[in-house]
């Protein structure tokens, strides 16, 4: 099959579907490696063009790095987005996020849980709303949303005990796997009116090159440096460089807890030795990056933590 996907009818906001062209027959499929290079190929094409984040989304990282921004300056931002500030309000009062009955403006939501929190909300809004939305994989898309949350909770957890920046770590928890759902919708989008391929002819080769194709994403998105860096970067092996970067550490110790509590990208195959799974990290990087950020200690503090947030995250689907 090929065909070049046309951007979605964009909502009023004006974001939507990216572009790109992606060739698959059947022969394709038989071979990992072969699939890799051309679900590669999509990312690295001069004429790819992301899925389109709201803009608001992206101005509020920036805005977000003034340590003088006002609340206001702040609300303005938001305010430009309706549709945004509806999902918004409805997030900010769940469970997670200790809902409180008559919570009706952004002003409240801003006071009662400051503005690293308020980011956090705003983009587990936006990638709700594009990125873990595909047509013909559901139930995968779900798991993969009900996953990368899950991290992105358990990341601002460990990030709080290693004295590390908490927004960054969620956002990077929340996007890291971003490769994954970017490939997903290039698929389903170039399969036209056919139905798109089973996931389980896909997953050997995704497997292979989601982080290349999260760190290709989140520079086209333009997001920070630091931040494309340890998206890019996530399953970087401990012996190249002992987690220079204390984020990328913080994320394999996030996946890592994430795969105990069930909430990895797949089900646990208890067949198989653990680590070898898809999008995990082996026992021992995560043993590695609790050592880098000296955390071996409180490891049952962060584990009783992240089992509050498996009980007020949706379970993931099978």
């Amino acid at each position: 099959m090929m065909q070049r996907a046309r951007p979605l009818a964009a909502r009023s906001t004006g974001y939507g579907a990216g572009e790109h062209s992606l060739e698959l027959t059947d022969g394709a499929f038989a071979d990992a490696d072969e699939l890799k290079l051309k679900l590669l190929a999509v990312f690295r094409a001069p004429n790819y063009k992301p899925p389109v984040l709201p803009q608001v989304a992206l101005d509020l990282i920036e805005v977000s790095r003034d340590p003088n921004i006002s609340y206001g300056e702040v609300l303005r931002v938001l305010e430009r987005d309706p549709l945004i500030v509806a999902d918004v309000l409805k997030i900010a009062q769940s469970p997670m996020y200790g809902a409180r009955a008559g919570v009706q403006s952004l002003s409240a939501v801003l006071n009662r849980l400051g503005m690293s929190t308020l980011l956090d909300v705003v983009w587990q809004t936006v990638a709700n709303a594009r990125l873990f939305r595909v047509k013909g994989y559901t139930a995968v898309m779900q798991r993969l949303q009900t996953h990368s949350l899950f991290t992105a909770h358990v990341a601002r957890i460990i990030a709080g005990h290693a004295g590390i920046a908490p927004d960054q770590a969620f956002l990077c928890g929340l996007l890291h796997d971003v490769g994954i759902s970017g490939t997903v919708i290039a698929i389903a989008e170039s399969s036209g009116k056919q139905a798109p391929p089973p996931i389980d002819m896909l997953w050997a080769a995704v497997d292979k090159m989601h982080v290349e194709a999260s760190g290709r994403l989140a520079r086209l998105w333009g997001l920070s440096p630091e931040l494309c860096a340890v998206i890019g970067e996530h399953h970087q092996r401990a012996d190249r460089n002992h987690f220079a970067n204390p984020l990328v550490a913080t994320m394999c110790m996030a996946e890592a807890i994430a795969e105990e509590y069930g909430f990895g990208v797949m089900p646990t195959d208890p067949t198989q030795p653990p680590g070898t799974g898809i999008d995990q990290n082996s026992p021992d990087q995560a043993e590695q990056a609790a050592a880098r950020l000296n955390l071996q200690a409180r490891l049952a503090g962060i584990r009783s933590q992240a089992q509050r947030v498996a009980e007020l995250v949706s379970g993931p689907t099978a």
